[in-house]
Order: C-alpha cells, then sequence, then structure tokens
C-alpha cells in the first residue's frame, strides 16, 4: 500500500514537471485583412493543468514586425484547460508582417509560436488608381 501511494505521488510529481502551456493556433481576423480592416491576433491554447488566467499581454509592433507576450499563471488541478486571447492591433498599412507570439508561463519557460500575413489594399482603391493612370498627362514645359 506505501509503496502504490509513492508510486502515485512519483507519477503526479512527474505530470507536474513536464506540463507546460501549449499554443496551438495562432490567427489573423479577418483571415485575409486590408488595410481598412481592424485586425485582431486569436490564439489558442492547452494546458495540462488548471485553471488558467492570462494576468497580461504585450504588444508590441516594430515595422513589419509584431510580437504579443502573454503572461499565464497556472493553478494546480490536473485537468487539461483550453485558453484562448484575443488582442486587437487595429489598422495596419500596406505589406507582409511577422508575427511571433509567446505564451509565458515560469520563469524562464515559454511557448513560441511564429507566422506571417499580408495586409493588401482594398481591391477598389486599386481599381480606382489602375483606372487613373491613363488620364494622367505629361507636362510640357
Amino acid at each position: 500500500m506505501k509503496n502504490k501511494v509513492v508510486q502515485f505521488i512519483v507519477l503526479f510529481l512527474v505530470v507536474i514537471s513536464f506540463s507546460n502551456a501549449g499554443i496551438i493556433s495562432v490567427s489573423i481576423v479577418p483571415a485575409e485583412p486590408t488595410i481598412n480592416d481592424s485586425l485582431t491576433i486569436l490564439t489558442e491554447g492547452y494546458e495540462l493543468v488548471g485553471p488558467i488566467a492570462i494576468n497580461n499581454s504585450v504588444l508590441t509592433i516594430e515595422d513589419s514586425s509584431l510580437a504579443l507576450d502573454l503572461y499565464l499563471d497556472l493553478g494546480v488541478l490536473q485537468v487539461e484547460t483550453p485558453w484562448d486571447h484575443e488582442e486587437s492591433i487595429g489598422y495596419l498599412p500596406w505589406g507582409t508582417y511577422d508575427l511571433t507570439v509567446n505564451a509565458i508561463y515560469a520563469p524562464d519557460v515559454t511557448d513560441t509560436f511564429t507566422t506571417s500575413f499580408e495586409v493588401v489594399p482594398e481591391p477598389t482603391t486599386l481599381l480606382l488608381l489602375l483606372c487613373g493612370i491613363p488620364l494622367l498627362r505629361k507636362r510640357n514645359r
């Protein structure tokens, strides 16, 4: 009987030591953004312990690189717990962007997910621009 209790405690400690935050997916909403869309980052993940609280999130935008740091606070229950987080980016100019999402849940322990996406001009804007090009005349000096 004592041996089984010790085995259970050891198994419990091993499971706790290997549990970590896992980012399942990161997506940009809307899926095909234009310069006229307000963008949102949707992050989904799981944890082997719960409950989970996202205490803080920090979004950094530098040129064409975006970084989102999520600070997770983990519970002590041994139950798989899904989590999600929405972070509003706002409007971005035309271009290709790299996005890195970090789930930080312990000192020096981070799960990282990277992806890229493209923001394109509104199709009607391009159409108007292309239609207006033939109307431009050269200036005579």
